[in-house]
């Protein structure tokens, strides 16, 4: 509650299971999804938890990544597992009930543009709707295993590959351009994890020993140097450009720039 300065733990012991994601509606209302399919939601500012959703039958591990929600009523939750069984959860009344989708890469994130229009990434795979949901559309993109995507306007939008490529659409994801890209056998490959965005210019790239800034919309990109590094695996940028990285072995580093 001081900006980063101190930490409490949250008591979520009747979870039991590795959190993946949160995302806050407000200052008490937020959400959180778990490894075992369960979706976690607060009313309190996270003082306590309940369990809303916890697996789908026959499918009792497999884990949830990225949870969004596009209003106070309308939300979505996606992931998957062994690269071939991916799933997107939707809610239209708060949380209160779920419905899903079974999709056939595992997916790692989900970002929603407005309440319409929204991505999902996985495993070779960038999934779009135009219907809220609805339906989802398989973009015409692959050579990765796509880990984050953010779009800074409805227009424009990227991606990262968990074997270290970077991707770009200005055209609402109709095409795709590679913006970087490393040599898969090389020894020291980056191990990309999140891409955040605070307009159209200034990103930011996050991922095993690296820190990325691009100040020209993904042209060019230079490590973030006097950080304590480990293995990132997410962020959140504040529109003043400071935020918080979170990664291995309980790291967390708080950053002004």
């Amino acid at each position: 509650e001081n900006a980063g300065q101190s930490w409490q733990m949250q008591d979520v012991s009747e979870v039991g299971k590795m959190i993946f994601d949160v995302f806050f509606l407000n200052v008490d209302t937020g959400f959180a999804v778990t490894h075992g399919m369960k979706i976690l939601r607060t009313y309190n500012g996270g003082e306590t938890w309940q369990v809303l959703q916890q697996y789908v039958e026959g499918k009792p591990w497999l884990p949830l990544r990225a949870i969004q929600f596009v209003n106070d009523s309308v939300g979505f939750a996606a992931g998957g597992i062994g690269y071939s069984q991916g799933i997107i959860y939707k809610t239209t009344n708060g949380g209160n009930t779920w419905q899903y989708q079974w999709f056939e890469q595992e997916l790692r994130d989900i970002f929603f543009v407005n309440e319409n229009v929204g991505y999902a990434c996985g495993y070779g795979a960038i999934y779009k709707t135009f219907n809220a949901g609805e339906t989802w559309e398989l973009q015409n993109i692959h050579g990765d295993f796509f880990v984050s995507v953010h779009f800074p306007t409805a227009e424009t939008g990227y991606a990262v590959g968990n074997q270290g490529l970077i991707i770009k659409t200005e055209n609402a994801g109709e095409t795709w351009q590679t913006i970087k890209k490393v040599k898969a056998t090389s020894i020291n490959r980056p191990i990309l994890e999140d891409v955040v965005f605070v307009d159209e210019n200034v990103g930011y790239v996050a991922g095993k020993n690296l820190f990325w800034q691009t100040q020209d919309a993904g042209c060019s990109w230079q490590q973030l140097e006097d950080m304590d590094f480990a293995k990132f695996y997410g962020m959140f940028i504040f529109e003043n450009k400071n935020g918080f990285v979170v990664g291995e072995e309980g790291s967390l580093v708080r950053f002004e720039l």
